[in-house]
C-alpha cells in the first residue's frame, strides 16, 4: 500500500504523461479528474499540504485539521 505522498507523486506523473497526448475532451476530463483527486489527497499530506477554506469559509491550516482559530 502506498503512502499519501506516493499517491500524489504517482498522480503528478499521470498528469504529466497525459499532457503529452493530443488534446481531446476525454484527455482533458482525465486530467481534471486527477487534479481534483490530487487536491483531496494533498489535504491529508504533511509534505504537500496547502491551506484551504472549508465549506464554512474557515481556513484549514494543517493536514491535521487545525484552523485559523486554533491557538
Amino acid at each position: 500500500m502506498m503512502s499519501v505522498d506516493e499517491d500524489i507523486e504517482q498522480i503528478d506523473r499521470k498528469i504529466e504523461n497525459l499532457s503529452t497526448f493530443q488534446q481531446t475532451p476525454a484527455r482533458d476530463e482525465r486530467i481534471e479528474h486527477f487534479r481534483a483527486l490530487r487536491v483531496q489527497l494533498c489535504r491529508r499530506s504533511e509534505k504537500y499540504f496547502q491551506p484551504f477554506r472549508n465549506e464554512d469559509g474557515v481556513l484549514i491550516t494543517s493536514h491535521h485539521g487545525d484552523t485559523e482559530f486554533d491557538l
